[in-house]
C-alpha cells in the first residue's frame, strides 16, 4: 500500500489501528476493540481510579493528558457520556479545561424538569436520581461551576426560591444549602445565576470546606451576613461522594416551577 498519513477514528467501541509491514509502512488496516497503539497518537482511556498517578512523571510527564470514564459513577439526569480529560500538573491531575457532569438545555415552553409544586421545598431531582460529584475528583481549590434557569411558568403573583443544595446525603433537604435566589413577585418570572464553588479544605464532613460568593453578592453588593456567607462544612466531604439538588420553593401552594437547563462541570 505504500506509506500514507492514518488518523484512528472511532467505529462504534472499537478503534481503527494500522498494521506496519516489515518496512515501516501501512500494510492494512483492522478494527481492534481497545485502546489504540500509542504510536499512531490516541490517548488511553482509564477507568476513574484508575488514571495514572501525578507524580509518577517517569511514565506520566508534566502537562500529559489523559480521558477518564467515569460514566458508571454518574448519576442523576443528563450525565455527561464521554470520557473527561485531565492534564499531569506534577501534584494532581487537573481537568484539562472546564468538563461538564451533567447538563439538559430545555425550552420555556419544554423545560428540562418541570414540577408542580403542593407546598414547601420540592426537588427537580428525585433522591434516587441526585446529581453525584465523585470524590476521585477533588482536589484543593478545584471548582465546581453550576448554572441554571429557573422559570415559574404560570400566573401566580408570588415569588419562587430556587434552592442548590450541595452534601454527602442522599436525601437532598438534609444536605448545605448553597444558593437560594428569588425570583421578582410577578407571574411568569425566571432567575438565572452561574457561580464556581472552590474546595478550600480537604477531609471528611466537618473538616472540609467549600466556598463560593456570597448569595446576595451574585446579583448586588452586599455586607456578608451568616445567611450569605460563602463557607460551607457541615455535609461536605472530599472523601465522599457528594449530590447535587436543585429545589424550588413557591410562595403559593400549586404554583408551577421549571428548570429551563442547567449545566454542572467540574473546572481547574
Amino acid at each position: 500500500m505504500g506509506q500514507i498519513n492514518v488518523i484512528p477514528q472511532v467505529y462504534k467501541n472499537n478503534f481503527v489501528k494500522a498494521v506496519l509491514d516489515s518496512n515501516g509502512n501501512v500494510d492494512h488496516l483492522t478494527c481492534t476493540a481497545g485502546d489504540i497503539d500509542s504510536s499512531i497518537g490516541a490517548a488511553k482511556i482509564y477507568p476513574l481510579g484508575g488514571q495514572p498517578y501525578p507524580w509518577e512523571t517517569d511514565k506520566f510527564p508534566v502537562g500529559s493528558t489523559c480521558r477518564v470514564d467515569c460514566s458508571n459513577y454518574l448519576s442523576g439526569l443528563g450525565k455527561t457520556k464521554v470520557p473527561l480529560e485531565f492534564v499531569n500538573d506534577g501534584e494532581v491531575l487537573r481537568p484539562n479545561g472546564e468538563q461538564i457532569l451533567y447538563s439538559k438545555f430545555g425550552s420555556y415552553a419544554s423545560p428540562a424538569a418541570l414540577i408542580t409544586t403542593v407546598s414547601g421545598e420540592n426537588n427537580f431531582f428525585t433522591n434516587d436520581n441526585l446529581l453525584k460529584i465523585p470524590y476521585q475528583f477533588m482536589y484543593l481549590e478545584m471548582g465546581i461551576r453550576i448554572r441554571f434557569l429557573g422559570y415559574k411558568p404560570d400566573a401566580d403573583t408570588g415569588g419562587t426560591t430556587f434552592r442548590l443544595r450541595l452534601g454527602t446525603s442522599t436525601q437532598a433537604n438534609n444536605n448545605n444549602v448553597m444558593l437560594q435566589p428569588t425570583t421578582a413577585s410577578a407571574a411568569n418570572s425566571e432567575m438565572s445565576f452561574d457561580t464556581t464553588i472552590r474546595i478550600t479544605a480537604l477531609g471528611d464532613t466537618s473538616q472540609a470546606k467549600c466556598t463560593y460568593p456570597g448569595m446576595s453578592k451574585l446579583f448586588t453588593s452586599a455586607t456578608t451576613t451568616a445567611d450569605s456567607a460563602g463557607d460551607k462544612t457541615t455535609g461536605f466531604s472530599t472523601s465522599a461522594y457528594n449530590y447535587i439538588a436543585i429545589n424550588a420553593i413557591p410562595a403559593n401552594a400549586g404554583s408551577q416551577a421549571a428548570l429551563v437547563n442547567f449545566a454542572i462541570s467540574i473546572v481547574p
